[in-house]
């Protein structure tokens, strides 16, 4: 609770500044289909129960052990409110890991799995965001014939995530899912620097602190360029990674999930 309100103090005097524009002037409504290659790496620990007795047990590979290291697709999209650089903003990015060529060998014990299990496991994670951004710098004198912006504001984000682990020689299988409270408050920075038709852009929202199923440091960090097409019409891509600290209970039996995602994305932004 404490970080929260902790959150919430740093970002109200920037809100609450009489010399900020807290909206833009002439907002304008913007849609971005989005698409993603991303994979997870990490390591992990859940309980077992031995003669009775619950063991706690030292952190295996995700890659390695439950075989979740390869690549893949996800997909979502983006809806802003503003000026393309503040006001409000949507994300939605939903991103399934599945290897189905190969198997990890679990190395110690995980929940139900055993050292030496053979696993194919599934990944699945949701991710939303909503965004509240204000420009609190602007100029074009830095850099010759360059237009450069910063701002910074709020970003409430919800995680859900859930792996499945089934051993292919033996009736062993496990299943954990985890999901925040009421979504995480992370402090929003961004910069952004003009030089048309090109936009590069560094996004970054970090948090720290215990909702419910997530605990500790989080870091959501983007790196993209756009280029305009046309009126209206803009491309992007850039590299993300985002780091996130799961945590729960299965059957009595606890687990953590200390573990990123990262990648590359790219989209098409309509101005409508």
């Amino acid at each position: 609770m404490m970080k929260r309100v902790f959150l919430t103090a740093c970002i109200l005097p920037l809100v609450g500044c009489s010399s900020l524009r807290l909206f833009p002037k002439k907002p304008k409504v913007t849609f971005s289909p989005e698409i993603a290659d991303l994979k997870l790496q990490g390591r992990a620990s859940m309980q077992s129960v031995s003669s009775g007795t619950v063991i706690n047990n030292p952190r295996i590979s995700l890659g390695t052990s439950l075989n979740l290291s390869d690549r893949d697709n996800a997909y979502g999209g983006h809806l802003s409110y503003g000026d393309g650089f503040a006001g409000f903003g949507f994300r939605f990015i939903q991103f399934d890991e599945t290897a189905v060529k190969t198997t990890g060998t679990v190395e110690d014990n995980f929940g139900a799995l055993r050292p030496g299990d053979r696993v194919r496991s599934k990944f699945r994670w949701k991710n939303y965001a909503v965004d509240y951004l204000v420009n609190l710098y602007e100029t074009k004198k830095w850099i010759p014939k360059t237009y450069l912006r910063f701002g910074a504001g709020v970003s409430i984000q919800h995680n859900e995530a859930a792996v499945e682990a089934v051993s292919q020689f033996t009736p062993h299988q496990q299943t954990i899912s985890f999901q925040d409270d009421l979504g995480i408050p992370m402090l929003l920075l961004r910069a952004e620097g003009e030089y048309r038709p090109i936009k590069i852009r560094l996004n970054i929202a970090l948090s720290h602190g215990d909702f419910g199923g997530f605990n500790g440091d989080f870091l959501d960090l983007r790196l993209s360029g756009q280029y305009k097409i046309q009126k209206g019409i803009s491309a992007y891509a850039g590299f993300w990674h985002y780091n996130f600290p799961g945590e729960g209970s299965k059957d009595g039996l606890g687990f953590d999930f200390s573990s990123s995602i990262e990648g590359f994305f790219g989209g098409i932004r309509f101005d409508i």
